[in-house]
């Protein structure tokens, strides 16, 4: 079982820190009862537009980007955190930049700050939270259960609900996410989607970066589909990155996950080569001071067995290496290069789908 390890998601790659101020207010949350939200039935403002990363209000595209981002929190007292702090501001826009920011050329931005866990709690905070939410931690065996129990949601919901009603104006969208935000693109695909099938259908595609998808939570949810290739509209693109000779997966890899290969679309275990890979987002150093695209930096071939991604990359493995217990995201964890190794093939993705969607080119 994997307990305790849900605490400890996900990315670390984020760097704080800047001000930003927030607002609250109640809001009923009692209509997504699939499964009960439990916790603070008090959700932010989204008409605050303090309360957003970006909210590109005046449409220069014809599809909007959804996304959540990773793990921007590191506050081991709370076991949520709910305020627009500077680090969850710094955070957020590190996070987007190194992940999302791939589709931002051609999508108008939507993105939330919501409540979050942090990357790391205390045993006594740990167990407070148990306590409160009258939870077995023995039956706590991934990170979705912690999400249940949580309020969370609450603000996700709440920030949808505020985009659905006020800013989309029914352009279809892409829903986006990585680590942590791909755990909550996954719960607003079950929950939130089914409840409202008027928005799934114009849904391009969902993009579940450094979380992957199970079996079990498609025959669970049979409204969803998993992409079959490159250009299929209204369905979850997930993948989590892995070097060669990997033993431990961590709590990121759901059992009997699906995949599909990022550079040649197949979902077998056909290596697809470097000189697939059309750019990736390349650090000289740990701090970011200087992003570059570089292009044929990592391979892709699947490991159907494990439901991952290996990648054999041409730049130094040690470079990459996360500092993070094997129980988090294994022992040859990619996790913070999800987007970065494949950052231009899946832009040129993006678009394509896109194009596949409106049945017509778009710049």
């Amino acid at each position: 079982m994997k307990k305790i390890a849900i605490f400890v998601l996900f990315s670390l790659s984020v760097i704080p820190l800047c001000s930003c101020g927030s607002s609250f207010k109640k809001t009923n949350s009692s209509n997504y009862d699939i499964i009960p939200l439990i916790g603070e039935d008090e959700a932010t403002d989204y008409s605050n537009p303090n309360n957003w990363l970006y909210c590109e209000t005046e449409a220069e595209h014809d599809v909007d980007l959804i996304y959540f981002y990773p793990t921007v929190t590191f506050e081991p007292n709370y076991y949520v955190v709910s305020r627009v702090s500077r680090e969850m501001k710094e955070g957020a826009t590190w996070g987007f930049a190194d992940t999302g920011s791939c589709f931002a050329p051609y999508t108008n931005l939507f993105i939330p700050f919501t409540t979050q866990f942090p990357i790391t709690l205390t045993k006594e905070v740990q167990d407070e939270y148990f306590q409160k939410y009258n939870i077995d931690p023995n039956k706590v065996i991934d990170y979705f259960d912690i999400l249940t129990y949580s309020h969370v949601r609450t603000d996700v919901y709440a920030a949808l609900d505020y985009y659905f009603e006020h800013y989309n104006h029914n352009r279809p969208f892409i829903l986006a996410g990585h680590s942590q935000g791909s755990a909550i693109c996954q719960i607003v695909l079950e929950e939130y989607m089914r409840v409202h099938p008027e928005f799934l259908s114009r849904m391009v595609v969902t993009y579940s970066g450094g979380f992957s998808v199970s079996r079990q939570y498609l025959r669970d949810n049979p409204h969803l589909k998993y992409a079959e290739g490159e250009t299929d509209t209204g369905v979850i693109v997930s993948w989590t990155t892995e070097a060669p000779g990997a033993t431990e997966h961590g709590v990121i890899v759901q059992p009997d996950s699906e995949c599909i290969n990022i550079l040649n679309w197949k979902k077998d275990e056909t290596r697809a080569p470097r000189s697939l890979n059309k750019g990736s987002r390349v650090s000289n150093n740990p701090i970011h001071t200087y992003i570059t695209i570089k292009p044929g930096v990592a391979d892709a071939q699947l490991d159907l067995k494990n439901g991952v991604m290996i990648a054999d990359i041409n730049l130094m493995p040690d470079l990459f290496k996360i500092d993070a217990p094997n129980f988090i995201f294994g022992d040859k964890s990619y996790h913070t290069c999800d987007y970065w190794f494949y950052y231009e093939n899946l832009r040129e993705n993006g678009l394509k789908r896109i194009e596949s969607f409106l049945g017509r080119e778009t710049k």
